[in-house]
Order: C-alpha cells, then sequence, then structure tokens
C-alpha cells in the first residue's frame, strides 16, 4: 500500500524543498502588501480568500504538526523540549538581535533610539514569543507598512501548538482513535465558543493555524491507513474547482492542501534537494530584507522587491543555518536531562 507509513519510512523526501518553496512563497505574498501596491499576488487572484504568504504558512503549519508529532513519539519529554527550544529560539535570538542593534541602530532617525522603551520591549518580547512586537522608533517609518519583521507573528502559535500537543501526549491522547475524539471534542468546542470560559486564545489567527497544525499531526497518527494517490488528489482539486465560489471552498481547500502537501513531499522523486535546511532562516530574515530593498531601492516593483529580497534571504538564511541553527541543533546530542 501507498500509505504516508510506507513513504516515510524511505530515507527520500520533499520536506526541505517543500519548505524552502513555502519560505520564498512568502517573501513573494510579502512583497505587495510591503510596498502597499494595492494589487493580489497571483495566488490570491487565484484562490480569492488565501494570499501566497497564507497559503505557505498553511503549509508550514501542516508539515510541522507531522513533523513535532513524530517528534514526541520518538523522545522523552525532557528531549522534545530541548528539541523544539534549539530549532526554535537560537536563529530567532539572533534575528531580534540583528534587528534592534544592527538594523535599527543604522537606520533610524530617533536620536535617542535607544533610551525608548520600545526598542527593550521589541527585544524581549519577541525574544521571548510571549507575544509579538513589530515597529522600533525611526526605523521604517516612512513605508506602507512600518513593521521590521512582520514574519515572526506566527511563532508564538507555533510555541503555543507546541504545548498543546505536549499536553496531548502527557494524556496519551496522540494514539490512533483516542486522537479523533480529542479533535471532534476539540472542534465542538471552537463551534461553541467552549474554550472562552477558560481564558484560552481564540483570536482569527490560532483559528485559522491550529486545524492546520492538528491535520498535520492527524497523518503522522493516522500514517498507516492515509494512501497518497494521484486520482484522489485530482478528484480534491476538482472538488476545489467546483466549490471555488462558495462558502464552501475553504473546506475543500483544507483538505486539499493537507493531502497535496504529503503528496508533494513524498510522491515526487526529485534528483536535486538543497541538504541544508535554510528554509526557517529564509522564513525570519524575508520581511526585514524586504523592507531594506524598500529603503535603498524605492522604485521598485512588488515583483522586483520580491527577486531581490529572494537572492539576500537565500544568503542570511544559509549563514543562519550555517552558524546558528546546526550548531545549536548539534547541542541535542550533548544535553541529558
Amino acid at each position: 500500500m501507498n500509505t504516508i507509513d510506507s513513504y516515510s519510512q524511505q530515507s527520500n523526501n520533499n520536506f526541505t524543498i517543500i519548505r524552502l518553496i513555502a519560505a520564498l512563497l512568502v517573501i513573494y505574498g510579502h512583497s505587495y502588501p510591503i510596498l502597499g501596491s494595492g494589487h493580489p499576488d497571483l495566488i490570491l487572484q487565484l484562490l480569492k480568500s488565501r494570499f501566497a504568504g497564507a497559503v505557505a504558512v498553511d503549509v508550514f503549519f501542516v508539515i510541522s504538526g507531522f513533523l513535532i508529532c513524530a517528534s514526541w513519539e520518538r523522545n522523552s519529554f525532557s528531549q522534545f523540549v530541548i528539541a523544539r527550544a534549539l530549532r526554535i529560539y537560537p536563529a530567532l535570538i539572533v534575528c531580534v538581535l540583528l534587528s534592534v542593534f544592527v538594523l535599527g541602530f543604522l537606520l533610524t532617525t530617533e536620536s535617542s533610539y535607544f533610551s525608548r522603551p520600545e526598542v527593550w520591549e521589541y527585544l524581549k518580547y519577541n525574544v521571548s514569543l510571549l507575544t509579538n512586537k513589530y515597529y522600533l522608533p525611526g526605523v521604517f517609518e516612512t513605508h506602507p507598512d512600518k513593521a521590521v519583521n512582520g514574519s515572526i507573528w506566527s511563532l508564538p502559535y507555533e510555541i503555543r501548538l507546541y504545548a498543546c500537543l505536549a499536553l496531548l501526549g502527557v494524556l496519551s491522547l496522540l494514539k490512533p482513535g483516542r486522537y479523533l475524539l480529542a479533535c471532534v471534542a476539540i472542534g465542538l468546542a471552537y463551534s461553541f465558543d467552549l474554550l472562552s470560559y477558560v481564558h484560552f486564545p481564540m483570536d482569527k489567527s490560532w483559528k485559522n493555524l491550529a486545524p492546520f497544525f492538528m491535520a498535520g499531526a492527524f497523518c503522522w497518527i493516522y500514517r498507516k491507513s492515509i494512501v497518497l494517490s494521484a486520482p484522489i488528489l485530482a478528484l480534491m482539486i476538482i472538488g476545489c474547482i467546483a466549490f471555488c465560489k462558495t462558502d464552501k471552498f475553504i473546506y475543500f481547500y483544507f483538505i486539499t492542501l493537507v493531502y497535496a502537501t504529503f503528496y508533494l513531499v513524498y510522491i515526487p522523486q526529485l534528483k536535486w534537494s538543497p541538504k541544508k535546511d535554510v528554509s526557517y532562516g529564509v522564513y525570519l530574515y524575508g520581511w526585514p530584507v524586504q523592507q531594506l530593498v524598500l529603503h535603498f531601492v524605492p522604485g521598485c516593483t512588488p515583483e522586483l522587491n520580491a527577486v531581490l529580497s529572494v537572492i539576500f534571504a537565500l544568503i542570511l538564511g544559509y549563514l543562519s543555518w550555517e552558524f546558528v541553527e546546526s550548531p545549536a541543533l548539534a547541542l541535542r546530542k550533548k544535553i541529558k536531562l
């Protein structure tokens, strides 16, 4: 059977290249709002309800749910926490520090830059991922969007979903049957807004991202039962096309994107795939680079901004992987708890 399980046991997959494409798609999607062009990108023109960056983030969260669930199954609780922290925080901390002490310091028009509380709030909140702060005083203030790094908005949700999955794991709910019941219970809680009674954050972004993450975890837990097939994918795509102008489209989009993600991860036998996973670094530095391109090349089109930004983001992503992320991940084997 051509199940996800049978493919996942093989050494070849396309996770790295899919995540890189998603990170580059985020840059493309952001080029239009960053420049304030007022024009939709090609993905938004096609889907109407999802722009390129949102589709890419959906893919990220599907893959994340799948791999994080696998990580939980293969590691102790302490090793799981260490692995997740080493994957997220070192690169993020370096990016935030560079944003505050290099980019902000060099570009700010504020003479008392380091005495402004916004600088230290940006540093504190973005490093801790308790929430996000997007603005530094005197930086990019003439731009259509003044955010120094708008891409990091998704990271607090990522961390919270890691914690939610770990909680389900501690409760022994990450197993076939039990997980399905948990998903149904959570879905009903969503539908009737029951989680608000326990003060659980239920903003729009949480509602958008959590289902994709949980679906990724679902695909890991039920990997032995999910068959990857071109005809099945084709039927899903036909469903998307048939319902693209209705309020039912989002449901077809959801299931098709989840299924298509794993189909593309495992089925195509690509002859080339990057050995270094630079996607996280590209995602972190994409937005600041795009703002810098706009700063130094103010008359460029969204497409030119995206092309130039991709070049520099790939360089920074490589440096982040080589000198921050890879060494940080190597520490995991040395930390014994």
